[in-house]
Formats: C-alpha cells, sequence, structure tokens
C-alpha cells in the first residue's frame, strides 16, 4: 500500500458526520480569490460554538482538498465548481451536520475515488436482495474486512445505508446508484450488466454531443460563426477514426477532441491503442476533453477539463496503468 494511500484510509478512519459538517463551514469561510490557509483554519476555530464536537480544521481541509471541493494554489485556498455548488446548499449559518442534498453532492466523490472504489464494489458484493425493495447484508453471515468496514461506514454517515446490531439495509434504488458509480464490477445479474451498459453508452453519447456543442459556443464567442457550423461528432459515423469531435481552432486549423466522461471529478478514464496512435500521429492538434460528473450533465453541467497533445503529458500530468492484456496462444 502507497504511503499516499495509507493516510487516505488513515484519516476517513477518524471521519466522522461531525467531521464531515466542517465542510459546510470550511466553504462558507472561502473567498472567490483565495484565502491564506492559516486564515481559514483560525477562522474555523473562532466558530467553534456552532458545532457539538471539538473542531479539526485541518483534517477537514485535507478531506476538502482531496474530494475536490477547494484547491490549493500559492498558499491560498479557492473553491471548485463542486465546492461553489456545496456552499450554496450549505444553510446560512453553515450546521454541525451536512443536509441529505450535500450528502447526496459527495457520495460520487467518495464511491468513485480511485483508491477507495474496490472497497465500495467489495462491500456491495456483500448485499442480497430483500423484501420490499431492499438489499441487505446480515451480520456475522460473512466477515467483512477492513475496507469493507470502511465503505459501509462512509455510506451510513451519507445517509445511503442504515445499520442496527443485526444487518445493514439498502434501499434498491440506492444500491443500483453505487453500483453505477462503483462501474458495477460485480453485477447481481446479466440484466443489470446489459443496463449499466446502455447507461455508459448513453451518457458517453451526452457527453460527446455536450463537447460538440461547447466547441460551437467556443468558436462563435471568438468571432468564428463560419467554423462553429462545421464542428462534427465523428464518432456518429465513425467510432474507430481515433477521436469523437472534429473541431477548430480559431485560426482554421484542425482541432481533433476525444471525449472522456467520468462520474465524479477524479481525472480517471480509458484510453484505447488507436486513440493513442492518432494522438501520437497528430501532436498540438489532438485534444482530451474530460467532462466531469456526467450525470449531471442536464441540470449542472461543469467545465470540462482541456488536455492539448496528452502523449507529451504522460510522465508528468498523466500516469498510464496497464490493464488489459492482448493475449496470444504461442
Amino acid at each position: 500500500m502507497s504511503p499516499q494511500n495509507e493516510e487516505l484510509l488513515s484519516n476517513l478512519r477518524a471521519f466522522d458526520s461531525g467531521l464531515l459538517g466542517e465542510l459546510g463551514l470550511l466553504l462558507e469561510l472561502l473567498s472567490e480569490h483565495g484565502t491564506p490557509k492559516e486564515i481559514v483554519i483560525r477562522s474555523m476555530l473562532e466558530r467553534a460554538a456552532r458545532f457539538d464536537h471539538v473542531l479539526q480544521p485541518r483534517l477537514s481541509s485535507w478531506f476538502a482538498a482531496e474530494f475536490k471541493f477547494v484547491r490549493e494554489s500559492e498558499g491560498l485556498v479557492l473553491p471548485t465548481d463542486l465546492g461553489r455548488r456545496m456552499a450554496m446548499l450549505c444553510p446560512v449559518p453553515s450546521r454541525n451536520r451536512l443536509t441529505h442534498a450535500q450528502c447526496q453532492l459527495l457520495v460520487p466523490e467518495l464511491v468513485c475515488h480511485p483508491d477507495l472504489r474496490e472497497y465500495f464494489a467489495a462491500a456491495m458484493g456483500t448485499m442480497a436482495a430483500s423484501a420490499d425493495a431492499v438489499l441487505v447484508y446480515h451480520v456475522g453471515t460473512r466477515r467483512l474486512d477492513e475496507g469493507q468496514q470502511l465503505a459501509f461506514r462512509l455510506l451510513q454517515m451519507l445517509g445511503c445505508c442504515r445499520s442496527s446490531p443485526k444487518c445493514i439495509e439498502m434501499d434498491e434504488a440506492e444500491a443500483r446508484r453505487i453500483r453505477i458509480l462503483t462501474g458495477v464490477i460485480n453485477p447481481p445479474s446479466e440484466e443489470e450488466l446489459w443496463e449499466s451498459m446502455l447507461e455508459r453508452s448513453l451518457r458517453g453519447k451526452a457527453a460527446e454531443e455536450y463537447v460538440a456543442e461547447y466547441e460551437r459556443r467556443r468558436l462563435k464567442a471568438a468571432g468564428r460563426d463560419d467554423l462553429a457550423g462545421f464542428v462534427e461528432r465523428v464518432s456518429e459515423k465513425d467510432p474507430g477514426a481515433g477521436f469523437d469531435i472534429r473541431s477548430f481552432d480559431v485560426d482554421g486549423t484542425a482541432r481533433y477532441v476525444e471525449v472522456k466522461s467520468t462520474l465524479s471529478m477524479n481525472v480517471v478514464f480509458y484510453w484505447s491503442s488507436s486513440e493513442m496512435r492518432f494522438a501520437e500521429r497528430n501532436g498540438a492538434a489532438y485534444w482530451i476533453y474530460v467532462v466531469l460528473r456526467s450525470q449531471e450533465l442536464v441540470d449542472a453541467p461543469l467545465e470540462p477539463i482541456k488536455m492539448q497533445n496528452p502523449i507529451a503529458l504522460v510522465g508528468s500530468e498523466l500516469q498510464l496503468e496497464a490493464v488489459d492484456y492482448l493475449v496470444r496462444r504461442m
């Protein structure tokens, strides 16, 4: 286990619903132009009377940064787009617990975290269907490992499940949402596997259409309405082209855009060998646009992450990890 992963698990074991509530206070104190970290911590401690526990502002600051609600730049703490959305859901003054809506906003960031996803998937794998559209894990029927225990504790903190000395219960609709967020690593049925694949395909299509329209708006804003009319979703007709959207720079040169989508703020995606070869051939004309939290495109679209010439970023900003292998009989 890496030191970073060990720190993550250690910090999350120390978390409870009260500490989660500090996230709202932290976001309440931030300026759009950035606030020095030490001032944020001091200001939180000055408002400790609002809470029914001893504040741990450094731990809650770590949590806010780890799960993409804030970012740090030159000693300043700034809210991200997700942090602004969370702040808008905060009662004023912030309370010592997150609201249901805030917890729902947080769920994808925890469940989809690259170092936590497998724990949530494994925890979901212990649950079995029961009556009244409820999934149940019966205590003692199967021993939970440390990761599964942490996953269930976090889900309970966020209001996704209920626990008693005898069992852990989760509504079927909530369980389906969590399975989708984990990638349905162990689908309970063939039907749900096909449903998941269809939903993933529809989300990908929606992300591509969103980026195509985003590019049209970008070109129109630059006074290039003529080019905006030629932006095309190539993947609709040629899925093997190596890119998804044909667009342009304002000077008329081609811009080949590959669209990736995620269910959280974590930039993690699959990049096929054919896409990489196309990227190598086209250099600076090739871009990757990452559509974050794509399940929320209709209600709350976020600015996509844009990466030009991503091949040049491998080893510095991007890390490749082998997950599939081509096997030939010798």
